[in-house]
């Protein structure tokens, strides 16, 4: 099975894609002076969470398989968000447009 990762770039909440929440979060936590590995473990903890969540939210898990995939995914996501910064910024920007060029038009 192949990692697809538009799919993966434009899961979203209501039309709000979950990686540019947990960019907008990283990014008020940056506000507040925290930096450094406090930053990244920020990122980290909010991606899994948020990751974690989103799953929860599409299908409960009912078993250990179903738990085990709600925790690889939060750890991706968080693992994704809690790269540089301008990293992230780059790939949300560069996901977007793919998003975008793949809607019709109205």
């Amino acid at each position: 099975m192949e990692f697809d990762f538009l799919k993966f770039f434009s899961v979203s909440v209501n039309g709000i894609p979950i990686l540019m929440v947990i960019a907008a979060l990283v990014f008020l936590i940056k506000q507040f002076g925290v930096s450094g590995k406090a930053l990244t473990a920020s990122s980290l903890a909010l991606g899994t969470l948020m990751g974690g969540a989103y799953q929860y939210s599409v299908l409960p898990p009912k078993d250990f398989a179903g738990w085990f995939a709600l925790v690889v995914y939060g750890i991706t996501l968080g693992a994704f968000t809690s790269m540089d910064y301008d990293l992230i910024k780059g790939l949300i920007v560069e996901q977007t447009a793919k998003l975008l060029s793949k809607q019709p038009s109205k």
